[in-house]
C-alpha cells in the first residue's frame, strides 16, 4: 500500500523547501542519541506534508518516491540513508508517531522507485539493507506492545526492559532457554533453574514415557 499521491505538483520553490526539511532530519538520524530532540517533530512534519514524496535537492535534482520506506532507505540527498529500526529507537515511546509511520512504512511490492533529474529517469536505491531490515522483528514487537501492553513501552524506551523481555512479560511471547545437548549435566543446571518444580516434574514425567506412546 502506497501513501496517495499528492493533488497537484507544487512550485519548485516549495520543493526545495521541503528538501531543507529532508536534509534537517537527515542530519538529526546521523547524530543518533543527541538527534533525538529534533528527529520526532522533524518526522511528524515530513509525513503529515507528504515532502517525502516530491522534493527537489540542493543539487537540482527532482525526486519521487512511491513509499516511504523507499524514501527512508535510498541514500541522501535523495533519502535518508537510514533503517526503519533507526528511525523507530529515535522516535522513543511517541505511540501516536509510530502509528504514523506504520500507516506510510509499505514495502516496495513492484519495481523499485524513481528519482527524476532532469527529464531523465533512474533506479533509486531500494535493497541496501536487503529485503527485510534488521530492525522488522523488534518493530513488530513494539507495535505489538503499543496494542496489547502500553504500560511496558516506557521501560523499553528507556532501556530498561529490551523488547523480548516486555513481550514475555506481559505474556505475548514465550520465553525460551538454550541447553548444550551434548553435556546432559548442564542440559539438567539449565533447566533446574528455569523451571518451576511442577515443571520438572512434567518434563521428568515426559521423558520417562517410552517413545512409542509419543507418537
Amino acid at each position: 500500500m502506497s501513501s496517495p499521491e499528492l493533488p497537484h505538483d507544487p512550485a519548485p520553490q516549495q520543493l526545495r523547501a521541503r528538501a531543507v526539511l529532508i536534509n534537517l532530519l537527515s542530519t538529526g538520524l546521523d547524530n543518533g542519541a543527541s538527534g533525538l530532540s529534533s528527529v520526532p517533530g522533524l518526522l511528524r512534519q515530513v509525513l503529515e506534508e507528504g515532502s517525502w514524496q516530491h522534493f527537489i535537492t540542493m543539487r537540482d535534482e527532482e525526486v519521487r518516491h512511491d513509499s516511504f520506506y523507499t524514501f527512508v532507505t535510498t541514500p541522501p540527498l535523495k533519502g535518508l540513508g537510514a533503517s526503519e529500526d533507526l528511525i523507530r529507537r529515535l522516535v522513543g515511546g511517541d505511540t501516536g508517531l509510530h502509528e504514523l509511520i506504520d500507516r506510510h512504512m509499505a514495502r516496495p511490492t513492484g519495481r523499485p522507485a524513481s528519482s527524476t533529474t532532469s527529464g531523465e529517469t533512474e533506479k533509486t536505491v531500494s535493497n541496501r539493507h536487503g529485503s527485510r531490515p534488521a530492525g522488522t522483528t523488534q518493530a513488530a514487537g513494539l507495535r505489538k506492545l503499543r496494542k496489547h501492553a502500553p504500560h511496558l513501552l516506557p521501560q523499553v524506551t528507556a532501556g530498561d526492559l529490551s523488547v523480548n523481555r516486555a513481550l514475555i512479560q506481559a505474556g505475548l511471547r514465550e520465553r525460551t532457554v538454550s541447553v548444550p545437548v551434548s553435556r546432559p549435566e548442564k542440559t539438567a543446571d539449565v533447566l533446574r533453574r528455569n523451571l518451576t518444580p511442577d515443571q520438572l516434574s512434567t518434563l521428568i514425567a515426559l521423558l520417562a514415557r517410552p517413545r512409542s506412546e509419543e507418537e
